[in-house]
């Protein structure tokens, strides 16, 4: 069974523009300076990352000119409620 889904694309300026203007993306910040920051769950400071969640999918924007989308089908199927039934190849189908 598959659980997680990550799917990465390089976009444009263009395009990141386009999804800034059409959602509201939130980044990370140090409160005691100010300063922009990503911390990985290990700790790991990284370049800033701008990120949305939609329909329990998560969205993140990297200064790298990439898109990452990131989620559980099976709680995506589920309209983020639970992820507790039985998830098939029947229910995959759907999509």
């Amino acid at each position: 069974m598959i659980y997680y889904i990550k799917l990465s694309s390089r976009i444009s300026l263009e395009q990141e523009v386009d999804l800034r203007n059409r959602i509201d993306f939130s980044i990370s910040y140090n409160e005691s300076t100010g300063e922009l920051e990503t911390i990985l769950p290990n700790g790991k400071k990284v370049s800033t990352r701008s990120y949305c969640w939609m329909k329990n999918i998560k969205s993140e924007l990297l200064p790298s000119g990439y898109i990452e989308l990131g989620w559980s089908i099976h709680k995506y199927y589920n309209d983020g409620k639970h992820n507790y039934n039985q998830f098939g190849i029947k229910e995959a189908e759907i999509f």
